[in-house]
Protein backbone atom coordinates (compact mmCIF):
# COMPACT_ATOMS: atom_id res chain seq x y z
CA UNK A 1 0.00 0.00 0.00
CA UNK A 2 1.66 3.76 -0.88
CA UNK A 3 1.94 5.89 1.74
CA UNK A 4 -0.29 8.51 -0.27
CA UNK A 5 -3.02 6.06 -0.24
CA UNK A 6 -3.95 7.09 2.96
CA UNK A 7 -5.53 10.06 1.96
CA UNK A 8 -7.03 8.39 -1.00
CA UNK A 9 -4.28 10.01 -3.45
CA UNK A 10 -2.45 7.75 -6.16
CA UNK A 11 0.80 9.65 -6.05
CA UNK A 12 2.87 12.37 -3.66
CA UNK A 13 0.71 15.79 -4.80
CA UNK A 14 4.24 17.41 -3.13
CA UNK A 15 6.70 16.16 -5.91
CA UNK A 16 9.35 18.65 -6.36
CA UNK A 17 10.30 17.50 -9.92
CA UNK A 18 9.77 20.41 -12.72
CA UNK A 19 6.08 20.74 -14.75
CA UNK A 20 6.55 18.35 -17.63
CA UNK A 21 4.97 17.47 -20.77
CA UNK A 22 2.47 15.59 -19.27
CA UNK A 23 1.84 17.70 -16.45
CA UNK A 24 1.07 21.14 -17.87
CA UNK A 25 -2.57 21.33 -16.59
CA UNK A 26 -0.32 22.00 -13.27
CA UNK A 27 1.31 24.94 -13.91
CA UNK A 28 0.01 28.39 -12.02
CA UNK A 29 0.16 31.83 -12.38
CA UNK A 30 2.95 33.83 -14.29
CA UNK A 31 0.05 34.42 -17.11
CA UNK A 32 1.79 38.02 -18.44
CA UNK A 33 5.51 36.69 -18.69
CA UNK A 34 3.86 33.40 -19.84
CA UNK A 35 2.20 35.06 -22.43
CA UNK A 36 5.73 37.27 -23.26
CA UNK A 37 7.61 34.99 -22.98
CA UNK A 38 5.74 32.45 -25.60
CA UNK A 39 5.34 35.90 -28.53
CA UNK A 40 9.39 36.17 -28.45
CA UNK A 41 10.07 32.41 -28.93
CA UNK A 42 8.03 32.33 -31.62
CA UNK A 43 10.42 33.46 -33.55
CA UNK A 44 14.68 32.65 -33.41
CA UNK A 45 15.15 34.01 -30.03
CA UNK A 46 17.70 33.52 -26.90
CA UNK A 47 14.66 33.91 -23.60
CA UNK A 48 17.03 34.12 -20.19
CA UNK A 49 14.92 32.61 -17.40
CA UNK A 50 16.51 33.39 -14.07
CA UNK A 51 15.39 33.00 -10.51
CA UNK A 52 16.10 31.83 -7.34
CA UNK A 53 16.33 28.50 -6.82
CA UNK A 54 13.31 26.28 -6.33
CA UNK A 55 11.06 28.77 -7.44
CA UNK A 56 9.70 27.06 -10.52
CA UNK A 57 12.42 28.31 -13.57
CA UNK A 58 12.64 25.45 -15.16
CA UNK A 59 9.30 24.70 -14.77
CA UNK A 60 8.36 27.95 -16.61
CA UNK A 61 11.17 27.17 -19.36
CA UNK A 62 9.29 23.86 -19.89
CA UNK A 63 5.84 25.24 -19.81
CA UNK A 64 6.31 27.57 -22.51
CA UNK A 65 8.14 25.79 -24.93
CA UNK A 66 5.78 22.63 -24.42
CA UNK A 67 2.79 24.87 -25.19
CA UNK A 68 4.84 26.13 -28.16
CA UNK A 69 4.91 22.24 -29.01
CA UNK A 70 1.51 21.79 -28.76
CA UNK A 71 0.69 24.15 -31.66
CA UNK A 72 2.44 21.22 -34.22
CA UNK A 73 5.45 24.07 -35.10
CA UNK A 74 8.12 23.73 -33.25
CA UNK A 75 10.60 20.52 -31.94
CA UNK A 76 11.76 20.68 -28.42
CA UNK A 77 13.51 17.85 -26.34
CA UNK A 78 11.13 16.05 -23.92
CA UNK A 79 13.83 16.68 -21.24
CA UNK A 80 15.93 19.82 -20.61
CA UNK A 81 19.50 19.41 -20.72
CA UNK A 82 21.57 20.50 -17.88
CA UNK A 83 24.87 22.13 -17.88
CA UNK A 84 27.72 20.28 -15.76
CA UNK A 85 31.57 21.53 -14.96
CA UNK A 86 33.76 21.15 -17.61
CA UNK A 87 31.33 21.66 -20.99
CA UNK A 88 32.40 23.47 -23.95
CA UNK A 89 30.71 24.35 -26.98
CA UNK A 90 31.46 20.33 -28.39
CA UNK A 91 29.96 18.68 -25.25
CA UNK A 92 26.48 21.45 -25.76
CA UNK A 93 26.47 20.47 -29.47
CA UNK A 94 26.62 16.91 -29.31
CA UNK A 95 24.13 16.93 -26.08
CA UNK A 96 21.59 18.95 -28.55
CA UNK A 97 22.65 16.44 -31.32
CA UNK A 98 21.29 13.26 -29.70
CA UNK A 99 19.05 14.51 -27.88
CA UNK A 100 16.75 16.01 -31.06
CA UNK A 101 17.80 12.48 -32.70
CA UNK A 102 15.85 10.15 -30.19
CA UNK A 103 12.84 13.03 -30.32
CA UNK A 104 12.54 12.32 -33.70
CA UNK A 105 12.32 8.42 -33.70
CA UNK A 106 8.93 7.42 -35.30
CA UNK A 107 8.07 11.03 -36.68
CA UNK A 108 10.70 10.91 -39.87
CA UNK A 109 9.05 10.47 -43.46
CA UNK A 110 9.75 7.08 -44.93
CA UNK A 111 11.74 8.57 -48.05
CA UNK A 112 13.99 9.78 -45.31
CA UNK A 113 14.75 7.34 -42.85
CA UNK A 114 17.70 6.33 -44.33
CA UNK A 115 19.29 9.63 -43.97
CA UNK A 116 17.89 9.69 -40.40
CA UNK A 117 19.56 6.14 -40.01
CA UNK A 118 22.78 7.49 -40.75
CA UNK A 119 22.90 10.35 -38.87
CA UNK A 120 21.09 8.30 -35.94
CA UNK A 121 24.56 6.00 -36.01
CA UNK A 122 26.48 9.38 -35.95
CA UNK A 123 25.07 10.78 -33.13
CA UNK A 124 25.40 7.24 -31.38
CA UNK A 125 29.38 7.36 -31.83
CA UNK A 126 29.58 10.56 -30.79
CA UNK A 127 28.15 10.26 -27.42
CA UNK A 128 30.06 6.74 -26.93
CA UNK A 129 32.87 8.76 -27.79
CA UNK A 130 32.28 11.42 -24.99
CA UNK A 131 31.06 8.94 -22.72
CA UNK A 132 33.75 6.38 -22.88
CA UNK A 133 36.68 9.91 -22.58
CA UNK A 134 34.21 10.62 -19.65
CA UNK A 135 34.37 7.87 -17.90
CA UNK A 136 38.29 8.02 -18.31
CA UNK A 137 38.40 11.25 -16.51
CA UNK A 138 36.05 9.86 -13.43
CA UNK A 139 32.87 11.90 -14.50
CA UNK A 140 29.28 11.19 -13.96
CA UNK A 141 26.45 12.25 -16.54
CA UNK A 142 24.31 14.68 -16.13
CA UNK A 143 20.33 16.17 -17.96
CA UNK A 144 21.41 15.26 -21.06
CA UNK A 145 24.07 12.86 -20.49
CA UNK A 146 27.30 13.89 -20.95
CA UNK A 147 28.43 16.18 -18.46
CA UNK A 148 31.33 16.93 -15.56
CA UNK A 149 31.09 16.14 -11.82
CA UNK A 150 31.13 19.29 -9.69
CA UNK A 151 33.86 18.08 -8.10
CA UNK A 152 36.46 17.57 -10.91
CA UNK A 153 37.81 20.20 -12.34
CA UNK A 154 38.90 19.48 -15.79
CA UNK A 155 38.71 20.24 -19.79
CA UNK A 156 37.35 18.35 -21.75
CA UNK A 157 40.14 17.46 -24.78
CA UNK A 158 38.89 18.36 -28.14
CA UNK A 159 37.08 14.77 -30.22
CA UNK A 160 35.16 16.16 -32.75
CA UNK A 161 35.80 19.40 -34.71
CA UNK A 162 33.14 22.11 -34.06
CA UNK A 163 32.30 22.61 -37.58
CA UNK A 164 31.66 19.02 -38.33
CA UNK A 165 29.38 18.85 -35.26
CA UNK A 166 27.40 22.19 -36.12
CA UNK A 167 26.83 20.58 -39.69
CA UNK A 168 25.33 17.44 -38.47
CA UNK A 169 23.18 20.13 -36.63
CA UNK A 170 21.96 21.92 -39.26
CA UNK A 171 20.96 17.98 -40.51
CA UNK A 172 19.06 17.54 -37.97
CA UNK A 173 17.22 21.12 -38.50
CA UNK A 174 16.30 19.66 -42.16
CA UNK A 175 15.25 16.43 -41.08
CA UNK A 176 12.49 17.93 -38.09
CA UNK A 177 11.43 20.64 -40.76
CA UNK A 178 10.79 17.52 -43.45
CA UNK A 179 8.86 15.78 -40.24
CA UNK A 180 6.62 19.06 -40.17
CA UNK A 181 7.87 21.38 -37.80
CA UNK A 182 8.52 24.21 -39.73
CA UNK A 183 9.84 26.29 -37.02
CA UNK A 184 12.59 27.21 -34.21
CA UNK A 185 13.90 24.04 -32.49
CA UNK A 186 13.48 25.31 -28.53
CA UNK A 187 16.66 23.93 -26.60
CA UNK A 188 16.40 25.04 -22.74
CA UNK A 189 19.95 24.83 -20.92
CA UNK A 190 19.51 24.43 -17.01
CA UNK A 191 22.23 24.62 -14.35
CA UNK A 192 23.47 27.94 -15.64
CA UNK A 193 23.88 29.12 -11.63
CA UNK A 194 26.39 31.49 -10.43
CA UNK A 195 28.80 29.52 -8.10
CA UNK A 196 26.41 26.55 -7.35
CA UNK A 197 27.45 23.79 -9.69
CA UNK A 198 30.75 25.39 -10.64
CA UNK A 199 32.50 28.60 -10.01
CA UNK A 200 31.41 32.24 -12.09
CA UNK A 201 34.60 31.73 -13.72
CA UNK A 202 33.75 28.57 -15.55
CA UNK A 203 30.71 30.13 -16.26
CA UNK A 204 31.82 32.63 -18.37
CA UNK A 205 34.08 30.76 -20.08
CA UNK A 206 31.03 28.24 -20.94
CA UNK A 207 29.18 31.32 -22.33
CA UNK A 208 31.92 32.67 -24.12
CA UNK A 209 32.36 29.65 -25.81
CA UNK A 210 29.01 28.87 -27.13
CA UNK A 211 28.03 32.36 -27.91
CA UNK A 212 28.02 31.45 -31.48
CA UNK A 213 26.16 28.12 -31.47
CA UNK A 214 23.30 30.34 -29.64
CA UNK A 215 23.10 32.62 -33.02
CA UNK A 216 23.23 28.87 -35.29
CA UNK A 217 20.09 29.38 -37.65
CA UNK A 218 16.82 27.48 -36.82
CA UNK A 219 17.40 26.76 -32.89
CA UNK A 220 16.10 29.34 -30.05
CA UNK A 221 17.47 28.73 -26.56
CA UNK A 222 15.86 29.08 -22.91
CA UNK A 223 18.51 29.61 -20.76
CA UNK A 224 17.87 28.94 -17.53
CA UNK A 225 19.89 29.72 -14.18
CA UNK A 226 20.04 31.86 -10.65
CA UNK A 227 19.37 35.27 -9.91
CA UNK A 228 22.34 37.53 -11.47
CA UNK A 229 22.18 35.12 -14.93
CA UNK A 230 21.82 38.10 -17.07
CA UNK A 231 23.67 40.65 -15.40
CA UNK A 232 26.73 38.37 -15.06
CA UNK A 233 26.19 37.92 -19.20
CA UNK A 234 26.18 41.82 -19.69
CA UNK A 235 29.23 42.11 -17.49
CA UNK A 236 31.75 39.23 -18.56
CA UNK A 237 30.30 37.65 -22.09
CA UNK A 238 31.40 39.21 -24.74
CA UNK A 239 28.56 40.31 -27.41
CA UNK A 240 26.31 38.04 -25.99
CA UNK A 241 24.12 40.37 -24.10
CA UNK A 242 22.98 42.17 -27.35
CA UNK A 243 21.53 38.94 -28.57
CA UNK A 244 18.89 38.17 -25.54
CA UNK A 245 15.36 38.91 -26.82
CA UNK A 246 14.17 38.64 -23.54
CA UNK A 247 15.67 38.53 -19.74
CA UNK A 248 12.48 36.64 -17.45
CA UNK A 249 13.06 37.09 -13.80
CA UNK A 250 10.62 34.69 -12.02
CA UNK A 251 9.76 35.68 -8.35
CA UNK A 252 7.96 33.28 -5.96
CA UNK A 253 4.38 32.33 -6.48
CA UNK A 254 2.58 34.25 -4.12
CA UNK A 255 0.80 31.52 -0.85
CA UNK A 256 -2.54 31.64 -3.01
CA UNK A 257 -0.54 30.41 -6.02
CA UNK A 258 0.93 27.85 -3.73
CA UNK A 259 -2.02 26.62 -2.22
CA UNK A 260 -4.03 26.51 -5.57
CA UNK A 261 -1.11 24.47 -7.00
CA UNK A 262 -1.46 22.19 -3.92
CA UNK A 263 -5.34 21.76 -4.66
CA UNK A 264 -4.93 21.16 -8.47
CA UNK A 265 -2.37 18.58 -7.92
CA UNK A 266 -4.67 16.69 -4.62
CA UNK A 267 -7.73 16.61 -7.79
CA UNK A 268 -5.47 15.42 -10.43
CA UNK A 269 -3.93 12.53 -8.25
CA UNK A 270 -7.21 11.55 -6.39
CA UNK A 271 -8.25 8.04 -5.87
CA UNK A 272 -11.99 9.32 -4.80
CA UNK A 273 -13.68 12.44 -4.51
CA UNK A 274 -13.25 12.60 -0.74
CA UNK A 275 -9.72 12.54 -0.85
CA UNK A 276 -7.87 13.90 2.14
CA UNK A 277 -5.06 16.94 2.67
CA UNK A 278 -2.23 15.51 3.94
CA UNK A 279 -1.01 18.87 5.01
CA UNK A 280 -2.70 21.47 6.90
CA UNK A 281 -3.06 25.23 5.37
CA UNK A 282 -1.27 26.71 8.63
CA UNK A 283 1.44 24.35 7.96
CA UNK A 284 2.09 25.09 4.17
CA UNK A 285 2.06 28.82 5.10
CA UNK A 286 4.95 28.23 8.06
CA UNK A 287 7.24 26.82 5.11
CA UNK A 288 6.52 29.16 2.59
CA UNK A 289 7.56 31.85 4.86
CA UNK A 290 10.59 29.66 5.85
CA UNK A 291 11.62 28.81 2.30
CA UNK A 292 10.47 32.92 1.04
CA UNK A 293 8.31 30.92 -0.93
CA UNK A 294 10.70 28.47 -2.85
CA UNK A 295 7.66 25.77 -3.77
CA UNK A 296 11.02 23.05 -4.34
CA UNK A 297 11.71 23.82 -0.84
CA UNK A 298 8.28 23.45 0.54
CA UNK A 299 7.57 20.25 -1.60
CA UNK A 300 10.43 18.70 -0.14
CA UNK A 301 9.85 19.66 3.28
CA UNK A 302 5.84 18.18 2.91
CA UNK A 303 7.08 15.20 1.60
CA UNK A 304 10.13 14.35 4.00
CA UNK A 305 7.26 15.03 6.61
CA UNK A 306 4.80 12.81 5.52
CA UNK A 307 7.43 10.00 5.45
CA UNK A 308 8.54 11.30 9.18
CA UNK A 309 4.36 9.83 9.69
CA UNK A 310 4.21 6.81 7.60
CA UNK A 311 4.28 4.58 11.05
CA UNK A 312 1.58 6.61 12.58
CA UNK A 313 -1.16 5.57 10.88
CA UNK A 314 -4.13 7.41 12.79
CA UNK A 315 -2.56 11.21 11.52
CA UNK A 316 -5.06 12.38 9.08
CA UNK A 317 -3.34 15.51 8.55
CA UNK A 318 -0.14 17.14 9.16
CA UNK A 319 -0.70 20.28 11.30
CA UNK A 320 2.00 22.21 13.08
CA UNK A 321 2.04 20.57 16.19
CA UNK A 322 3.05 17.55 14.39
CA UNK A 323 5.56 19.15 12.32
CA UNK A 324 7.27 21.38 14.45
CA UNK A 325 8.52 19.30 16.91
CA UNK A 326 9.53 16.77 13.89
CA UNK A 327 11.71 19.72 12.13
CA UNK A 328 13.45 20.84 15.52
CA UNK A 329 14.26 17.16 16.20
CA UNK A 330 15.61 16.20 12.96
CA UNK A 331 17.63 19.62 13.35
CA UNK A 332 19.20 19.10 16.46
CA UNK A 333 20.19 15.86 15.48
CA UNK A 334 22.11 17.27 12.39
CA UNK A 335 23.59 20.08 14.54
CA UNK A 336 25.09 17.20 16.46
CA UNK A 337 26.45 15.26 13.66
CA UNK A 338 28.11 17.79 12.52
CA UNK A 339 29.65 18.76 15.86
CA UNK A 340 28.13 22.59 15.63
CA UNK A 341 29.84 24.16 18.80
CA UNK A 342 28.15 26.64 21.14
CA UNK A 343 29.02 29.35 19.01
CA UNK A 344 28.73 28.35 15.94
CA UNK A 345 24.87 27.93 17.26
CA UNK A 346 24.63 31.53 18.77
CA UNK A 347 26.14 32.24 15.16
CA UNK A 348 22.99 30.36 13.36
CA UNK A 349 20.72 32.35 15.80
CA UNK A 350 21.87 36.00 14.98
CA UNK A 351 21.32 34.73 11.21
CA UNK A 352 18.29 33.37 12.04
CA UNK A 353 16.96 36.87 13.49
CA UNK A 354 18.75 38.96 10.98
CA UNK A 355 18.63 37.32 7.50
CA UNK A 356 20.63 38.39 4.80
CA UNK A 357 23.23 40.08 7.48
CA UNK A 358 26.74 40.95 6.36
CA UNK A 359 29.47 39.31 8.08
CA UNK A 360 30.31 43.17 9.76
CA UNK A 361 27.46 43.43 11.10
CA UNK A 362 27.27 39.78 12.21
CA UNK A 363 30.85 39.95 13.78
CA UNK A 364 29.38 42.92 15.68
CA UNK A 365 26.72 41.20 17.36
CA UNK A 366 28.49 38.68 17.84
CA UNK A 367 31.52 40.04 19.64
CA UNK A 368 33.47 37.58 17.56
CA UNK A 369 36.72 38.81 15.26
CA UNK A 370 36.03 38.55 11.13
CA UNK A 371 38.99 36.07 11.11
CA UNK A 372 37.03 34.06 14.11
CA UNK A 373 33.66 34.42 12.29
CA UNK A 374 34.91 33.23 8.97
CA UNK A 375 36.00 30.25 10.13
CA UNK A 376 32.74 29.80 11.66
CA UNK A 377 30.91 30.46 8.77
CA UNK A 378 33.06 28.12 6.64
CA UNK A 379 32.27 25.20 8.78
CA UNK A 380 28.22 26.20 8.80
CA UNK A 381 28.51 26.49 4.88
CA UNK A 382 30.05 23.16 4.56
CA UNK A 383 27.20 21.77 6.91
CA UNK A 384 24.75 23.49 4.57
CA UNK A 385 23.39 24.95 7.43
CA UNK A 386 23.95 28.82 6.12
CA UNK A 387 23.82 30.00 2.67
CA UNK A 388 24.61 33.41 1.27
CA UNK A 389 24.05 35.78 -1.71
CA UNK A 390 26.22 38.23 -3.13
CA UNK A 391 25.38 41.97 -3.00
CA UNK A 392 28.22 43.60 -4.88
CA UNK A 393 31.26 42.11 -2.70
CA UNK A 394 29.48 41.63 -0.06
CA UNK A 395 28.25 38.21 1.34
CA UNK A 396 24.94 38.25 2.97
CA UNK A 397 24.05 35.39 4.84
CA UNK A 398 20.89 33.42 5.36
CA UNK A 399 20.20 30.14 8.02
CA UNK A 400 18.80 27.14 6.04
CA UNK A 401 14.85 26.84 5.62
CA UNK A 402 14.47 24.07 8.54
CA UNK A 403 17.24 25.74 11.26
CA UNK A 404 14.86 28.89 10.46
CA UNK A 405 12.12 26.56 11.64
CA UNK A 406 13.89 25.50 14.41
CA UNK A 407 15.15 28.74 16.12
CA UNK A 408 12.04 30.49 15.58
CA UNK A 409 10.71 30.71 18.72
Amino acid sequence: MSIFERWRLKQNPYTTSPIDKENLDLFVGRKNKVKRAGNVISEKSIVIVEGKRGVGTTSFGNYIRFQKELKGKNLTPVRELSVGNGWNEEILIANVFSSLIWELEGKIPDKYKDRYNEIKLIAHQIRETYRNISLQLSVVGTGGGIGINKQTNVIMPQLYPTATLIQHLLEIKKLVEVSGFNKDTIIQLNNLDIDVLFSSQQLILFLNDIRDILQIEGYTWILVGDSGLRSCISDKVDRLDDIISYDCIIEPLTLDEVYLTINKRLKKFAQKENYLKPLSDNLIEILYHATNGRIRQIFGFSTRLIHSVSDHLLIEQITTDIALPIIKREVEDKLRQNNITRREKMVLEEIAENPGISPSILSSKTSLSLPNLSRLLSHLLKARFVSFERAGRIRRYNVSSDVLIALTK
